[in-house]
This record gives structure tokens, sequence and C-alpha cells, in this order.
């Protein structure tokens, strides 16, 4: 049995499942993206532990800086702290544009057959259907809410899956260096997921809301636009023009309230954050 909450994107599950060989590449890739940011601390560490500090340096930084004219000088720990920093920036900024070429190309793709198969069910629905829906509608289910597959797949699959990685390899390079710091630090994470969990509901609702206000102000533009010369006929601009404003303020109105939820989901996250590294500082 699917569970209840999963049910309604089963069927939406069958179009990235058709580009699996992209998604597998993005996968790939966010694993790179993951090792990446696991180095990213590392240079930091040789500036102020190593070339400020008095640390030893590990062996693999002393084989390569052991060729340089200064060898283990302080200065030249400096510089190839510098070097591995804008290395690793050089490598996570490709590995990135990597995975957002591929991810839009699996998108469109995704998008383009959810359209497809949308549009011929579209045209197999029966006169009555049609007499009650308006043309502005279904544009904008075509056009607009095909978006779902790609965040469905986002939200499902791949982002689960970064996030994931990035936190068990994160996870795992902390712990080895400081168990008790580690720990703090993930200690952040079921924070952030309970407030996920808690604004979850309420943007989605906004969302939707949204949508339909969008969805009603588009049906009207194409209902006016396709009875031009009745409007000018029975000279029905004026009042036209009234009801597209205040289609609009609904429009405006619900937009605002969107960003307000949205606005308070990210002021809660970066709360936690901030305390969170503060926590992490004093310790």
């Amino acid at each position: 049995m699917t569970p209840e909450p999963m049910r309604p994107y089963r069927r939406l599950l069958v179009y990235p499942l058709r580009h699996w060989p992209l998604l597998l590449g993005i996968v790939g890739l966010t694993v790179g993206a993951s090792a990446l940011a696991t180095l990213q601390p590392w240079p930091l560490k040789l500036l102020v532990d190593v070339a400020l500090g008095g640390e030893a340096a590990p062996a693999g930084v002393r084989a390569v800086v052991g060729f340089l004219p200064l060898g283990n000088a302080p200065l030249t720990l400096i510089a190839a702290a510098a070097a591995a920093s804008i290395g690793i920036f050089v490598l996570n900024t490709a590995v990135t544009a990597g995975v957002q070429w591929a991810w839009a190309a699996a998108s469109q793709r995704m998008m383009h057959d959810l359209r497809a198969d949308l549009f011929h069910r579209l045209q197999r629905l029966s006169l009555l259907f049609h007499r009650r829906r308006s043309v502005g509608d279904m544009l904008s289910r075509l056009t607009s809410d095909t978006w779902c597959v790609h965040a469905v797949t986002d939200s499902l699959l791949l982002s689960p899956a970064r996030n994931l990685l990035t936190l068990l390899m994160v996870g795992a390079v902390a712990w080895r260096l400081d168990p008790g710091l580690a720990a703090v630090a993930l200690g952040v994470a079921p924070l952030l997921g309970a407030s996920a969990w808690h604004f979850g509901r309420p943007l989605k609702r906004r969302e939707r809301s949204n949508r339909e206000v969008h969805s009603r102000l588009l049906s009207f533009v194409q209902t006016v636009l396709a009875a031009i010369p009745l409007v000018q006929t029975f000279d029905t601009g004026e009042r036209n023009v009234r009801e597209f404003h205040r289609l609009g303020e609904q429009a405006l109105a619900q937009a605002r309230r969107s960003t307000l939820a949205k606005q308070g989901y990210a002021l809660l996250n970066g709360l936690i954050t901030t305390i969170g590294t503060a926590v992490i500082l004093y310790w």
C-alpha cells in the first residue's frame, strides 16, 4: 500500500524515471559537490593551525611545498592555503554548473512530457468538461502547473539525496576532528526539520491560493481578448479594466501573504542557524 501522503505523487514520479541517465549523472555530480563541501574548511585550518598556529603540516602538504623556494615557511603555507581555497572554489563552481545544466535539461524534458500527456488528455475530455472550464485556466495548467514535476522530483528525489550525502560526509569529517563539536553542530538539524514541518502546510496552502488567483486573472484576460468584438460593441472596456484591477489586487494581497509566510520560515531557520553558530563558537 502506498502511504497516503505519497499517493498524489505516484503518477508524477513516472516522468523523472524516464530520464534516469540524466538523474544518475546529477547524483554523481552531487556526490562530487558533497566531497568538495567537506574540503572547504581545510584551507582555513591550514592557514590558522599550521601557518599561523605553528602546528606541524600534514605529510602531503610538506611534500607539495617542499619543492617551493621557501619550503615549509609560514609564507609558503599561507600561499598554499590561498591556492587551495581558490582551487576548491573553481572545482566547486564547475561541479555546480554541471549539476545546474543537467538538472535544467532533465526538468525541461520532464515538463515537456507532462505537457504532452496533459494536452492529449484534455483533447479526450468531454464537451461538458470544456464548457465548465475556461480556456485560460487550461492554458495555465499546461504552461505553469506542469512545473510541479520539477518541484516534486527535486523535493522527493534529488534534494533529500544531496542533503543526506552532504550531512554524512561533513558529519563524518567533523566527528573525526572533534566528536563533541560535531554533535553540537548536528543538533541543529532536528530543529530545522521541525521548522520545515511546521511551516510546510501553511506554505503549501498559500502557494495554492496564489496559483488559483493567478489562474482566475489569466482566465479573465483570455475571455475578454477572445470576445473583443463584443467588448467593443457593448463598450465594456471600463468595466473590464475595473474587474482586472480587482483580480490584480487579490493577486497582490495573496502574494504579500505568501511572502510573509516565506519570510517567517526563513527568519526562523536563520535564527536557529545563528544560535547554533553562536553555540559552536562558544564551545
